[in-house]
């Protein structure tokens, strides 16, 4: 009697030959997935050189970055450098200016500090390919290709900020979990708590991850897991929050959180009525406004109506139909905790809403988008799906490009200038008023000076001096008592607040308490030496 042969599957290639092109499609994809993702890394790296600024943003989150790094590079722990006395910083956590000290530890120049988030970039496609790829081969190289070209993404690679590092670390823990999964094994838990744990110490928003991994195992039953991983957090989050407790200086992300008003914090935190009033109007800017900008970079600004309501009916809405059918029939760990993530971003104060927020779960934004798109596509026609799938691909890929491809000249100019040794070049006229005023203080005023500024580690990057910001209030008596212990005094033409709360409080008083030393840029910066 003959032994049966054992039938043997056909090769890909065969069977991509027998296969519709969808089928086909996504047949070669997975036969050349390396090949894939490498075209992919190497578009990220040049469209990000083209893209690159050398400067510092000026925002001034990324120079409190640096300058903390620079004080844990030179054993003052996580201190505030810039700022007079010795001031411990609860703000911000103590994972990205430790991911910067590297750099502060060989004293190189600003722009290598840089390479941290462009790493980080580079670390979150990689990750992203590695979560996604379990989904099909196809679907993988479509979202990280997204990302790779989304001008946003592109932009944050080369601005001195957390959201990057944040997103790679965020999706390290995810695909820990996914891998945990699968062999449930010590050493892929412990290296899970350590992610996650390290993603909540490089932003304090890191605590929805915690919450979206520990839902998900209780989901799937996994309690035991569940209470080892968030005992396991709070353990390793615990010496930071005595540390802070102990410091008591400033504000806390939680305190942010409640206030009323960020730049106004005397009016105190906010009821539940305007909680739910900032829910519903961070909902409307960021489905009708923010995050369609995002994909869709030529998408026009708008609210609750004319191009916002578009924006919503384009992307929000098709995007929060693809995060519910993925959490009502078959949820995995990134989406509940990009649920939880999101619920943060609906409570920060409105003031700060912005794509920064929104950035690090940016690829899973175009991923539902996908799935939310092919759910409308099967209601119609199954067959619709790979069409629609296909154009809504080519649509978002060519807007990214096309809008990147608009700033690559000027951004090219700059470089140029700036490698012959315009330091400012590419900033408007008021920023380079503003650091031009910061240079003439370093050269002008001795070592031991204290100066005002709205922009505090901005100025000290430039100036080297003592500093510190003006307080945000329409007491003209508190900001005079506060703004008397400094030497000098710089109105910048950077910021509205100036104009609100410094110069009608020193106004009144100049050539009596202050003396114009300087005054000098188009706009102008002016300089004033406190009369003691």
């Amino acid at each position: 009697m003959k032994r049966k042969e054992k039938k043997r599957s056909a090769p890909v290639s065969a069977r991509i030959n027998t296969e519709p092109w969808p089928s086909k499609l996504n047949g070669w994809a997975e036969q050349w997935q390396w090949w894939i993702l490498s075209a992919i890394v190497t578009a990220f790296v040049i469209l990000a050189g083209l893209s690159f600024d050398p400067k510092p943003f000026v925002g001034g989150d990324n120079a409190n970055y640096v300058l903390l790094s620079q004080a844990l590079a030179s054993n003052k722990g996580m201190t505030e450098i810039w700022t007079p006395g010795e001031v411990y910083n609860t703000l911000y956590p103590f994972g990205f200016p430790l991911l910067l000290a590297p750099v502060s530890l060989l004293r190189t120049a600003y722009p290598w500090y840089k390479l941290i988030p462009f790493l980080s970039a580079l670390a979150g496609l990689a990750m992203l390919w590695l979560i996604l790829r379990r989904q099909g081969a196809l679907l993988a190289a479509a979202v990280t290709a997204l990302c790779a070209v989304n001008p946003v993404i592109l932009d944050y690679s080369h601005w001195v900020l957390s959201e990057l590092s944040f997103m790679a670390f965020l999706l390290l823990a995810v695909w820990l979990m996914m891998r945990w999964e699968e062999k449930e094994d010590k050493v892929t838990f412990v290296l899970l708590i350590l992610a996650t744990a390290f993603t909540n110490h490089i932003r304090s928003s890191g605590i929805a991850l915690l919450a979206g991994l520990v839902v998900y195992l209780f989901i799937k039953r996994k309690f035991r897991a569940a209470m080892a991983l968030f005992i396991g957090f709070v353990l390793l989050s615990i010496p930071w929050a005595l540390r802070n407790r102990a410091a008591g200086s400033g504000l806390s992300y939680l305190d942010w959180l409640l206030v009323r008003d960020p730049y106004q914090v005397e009016s105190g935190n906010v009821t539940i009525l305007e909680l739910l009033q900032r829910v519903w109007y961070n909902a409307r800017l960021y489905f009708g406004h923010i995050i369609p900008q995002a994909l869709f970079p030529h998408g026009e600004p708008g609210g609750s109506t004319g191009p916002g309501l578009l924006g919503f009916l384009l992307t929000g809405l098709p995007m929060l139909a693809g995060i519910i059918v993925r959490l009502v029939k078959k949820s995995s760990p990134c989406d509940w905790c990009i649920f939880f993530y999101f619920g943060l971003m609906l409570l920060w104060p409105s003031s700060w809403t912005d794509v920064r927020f929104a950035l690090p779960v940016l690829p899973f934004f175009i991923m539902y988008l996908f799935q939310g798109y092919r759910a409308l596509a099967g209601v119609i026609s199954k067959n619709l799906r790979p069409y629609l799938a296909g154009l809504l691909f080519l649509v978002l890929f060519s807007a990214s490009l096309v809008s990147s491809a608009a700033s690559w000249g000027s951004n090219l100019d700059m470089q140029s200038a700036y490698r012959k040794g315009d330091h400012l070049a590419g900033y408007d006229p008021a920023w380079r008023s503003f650091f031009t005023a910061a240079e003439w203080v370093n050269i002008n005023t001795q070592e031991n000076s204290i100066v005002v500024s709205r922009k505090p580690s901005l100025f000290y990057l430039s100036a080297q001096r003592k500093t510190f910001c003006y307080p945000f209030t329409a007491n003209r008596d508190s900001v005079l008592k506060v703004i008397d212990r400094a030497d000098y005094v710089m109105v910048e033409p950077v910021s509205g607040t100036g104009q609100k709360y410094l110069i009608p409080a020193i106004q009144p008083l100049l050539d009596k308490r202050y003396k114009i030393i300087y005054a000098q840029g188009d706009p102008p910066t002016y300089v004033l030496q406190v009369i003691k």
